[in-house]
């Protein structure tokens, strides 16, 4: 398969080029003089943009997110030319998990996992439902028997999202669900 060089506004994207190299064995992404040259352009507004002619390509974007999108596209239709537009219709888009039902707490490398492959479908928010799934540090209990998420990983997971121009929102809910942490005695 043909690697591909990116060249232009590609600074703030190369952390996250490289996450989806490592993840996606199919991407052969790197830097180099020998490969498919892919011109990437910032540019502010409401579309993105992807085309193959040959061996050269151009993506032009507004958000990161868009980017990855686009070369989500890119690699997709790899193996014919095409130039491709797409308007985008929402600012705010992605899936919301329920982290708290059957001790259903997606561990960091899962949650890392599901933000890459949201990335290149253009999504750009993940939201974490928590109800006792969070660590409250003078409070042992709380979240007891269950997995959890600490402050640091909750930060690392956002820093992580933020790579790819998505915002990651933990949902915190407890008041309608304390019966799970007032259920021990500790909490009389």
């Amino acid at each position: 398969m043909t690697k591909l060089i990116f060249n232009g506004s590609v600074d703030c994207l190369k952390a996250g080029i490289a996450e989806l190299a490592a993840d996606f064995s199919y991407i052969p992404l790197y830097e180099g003089n020998d490969g498919k040259k892919v011109n990437v352009i910032e540019r502010e507004g409401d579309t993105l943009r992807v085309s193959l002619s040959g061996d050269k390509a151009t993506i032009e974007y507004d958000k990161k997110i868009h980017f990855f999108r686009a070369l989500g596209l890119l690699l997709q239709h790899k193996d014919s030319d095409f130039d491709i537009t797409e308007k985008v219709y929402f600012t705010l888009n992605g899936p919301m998990y329920d982290v708290s039902q059957g001790n259903a707490v997606i561990n960091r490398k899962g949650c890392k996992n599901i933000l890459r492959r949201m990335a290149i479908m253009g999504l750009n928010m993940l939201m974490l439902y928590c109800e006792d799934s969070y660590d409250v540090p003078a409070q042992p209990y709380f979240g007891y028997m269950r997995g959890r998420y600490t402050e640091d990983d909750i930060r690392e997971l956002d820093d992580y999202a933020d790579m790819f121009g998505i915002e990651m929102i933990p949902c915190i809910q407890v008041l309608a669900h304390l019966v799970d942490v007032l259920k021990w005695d500790v909490y009389a």
